[in-house]
């Protein structure tokens, strides 16, 4: 609250300082002969080229996100349903252990093997924290046992499926691991179940009521409406999430498609069981 109040009264401040200094300009101005006062207009006017520090403060951003991603948030905000009611969440996070995988015809499967292995390559240049924030994404959540923690890059959201540009990427967060990428979580705007990867094996989910602070963080789900989330609200009807464990180095042995991942799951500890 004070860094705000700070902000907001050093306008005022600066102002204050350039009515100051002009009016010791205009002073010496008039006060000095004429070859003085023509270096002092000159110097004024030189001075009014440069920015504005009022400008300059005016324009500081208090987020996490970049301008350009968090404008595709805000279409996103704005695009969606005005509530999220109830609806079918699809196969959810709750599916922990392996997933059945159902037999492509032979076509199906030269088409699936040619987008796995365009999503794998893609994995390539996004293994680190650091290549993931130079291609945009930026991390919206802790890390979740057997899932990973979720990056966003939000002008991905808005486009149709592409096995080699996901809009968000799952990373590594147990303790005493390295953190890196685990694999891609396809996150999609569409009023029906995407079309992903061919054939039926796509375990596709969504997310109620998803309230995110203004820098960009996930605070809460199952947020009932816009106005009950102080900062960026989406209904997550129309948001659909597939995780797909397609880095090679980090294979799922639970099924490609399957909600969680065992190998992000912390040891288990007396009777508790991993992950739940």
């Amino acid at each position: 609250m004070l860094a705000g109040l700070r902000l907001r009264g050093l306008p005022w401040r600066l102002a204050t300082l350039g009515v100051a200094l002009v009016w010791g300009a205009v002073s010496l101005a008039h006060e000095a002969g004429p070859a003085d006062a023509r270096a002092a207009s000159a110097s004024r006017a030189a001075s009014s080229r440069e920015p504005s520090p009022v400008t300059h403060v005016q324009a500081i951003s208090l987020s996490r996100i970049p301008a350009t991603q968090l404008r595709s948030l805000l279409f996103l905000c704005h695009r969606g349903p005005s509530s999220s009611g109830g609806f079918n969440l699809g196969v959810g996070e709750n599916v922990f252990g392996p997933v059945a995988w159902k037999r492509l015809s032979a076509g199906q499967q030269t088409e699936f093997d040619q987008q796995w292995a365009a999503a794998a390559a893609a994995s390539r240049s996004l293994m680190t924290p650091a290549q993931a924030t130079a291609a945009g994404y930026v991390q919206a959540a802790p890390f979740n046992s057997g899932v990973g923690a979720h990056w966003i890059k939000w002008s991905l959201v808005p486009k149709a499926f592409d096995p080699t540009r996901p809009s968000m990427l799952l990373f590594d967060g147990l303790s005493g691991h390295t953190v890196r990428l685990v694999g891609f979580a396809y996150w999609v705007d569409s009023a029906k179940e995407p079309a992903g990867f061919v054939g039926p094996n796509d375990r596709w989910h969504r997310h109620s009521g998803l309230c995110f602070s203004k820098d960009g963080w996930l605070a809460e789900q199952g947020v009932k409406n816009a106005a009950s989330c102080d900062g960026y609200w989406l209904s997550g009807r129309n948001l659909w999430m597939l995780h797909a464990w397609v880095v090679p180095t980090f294979p799922n042995r639970w099924g490609r498609f399957a909600p969680t991942n065992p190998a992000l799951c912390p040891p288990p500890t007396k009777e508790l069981t991993s992950c739940q």
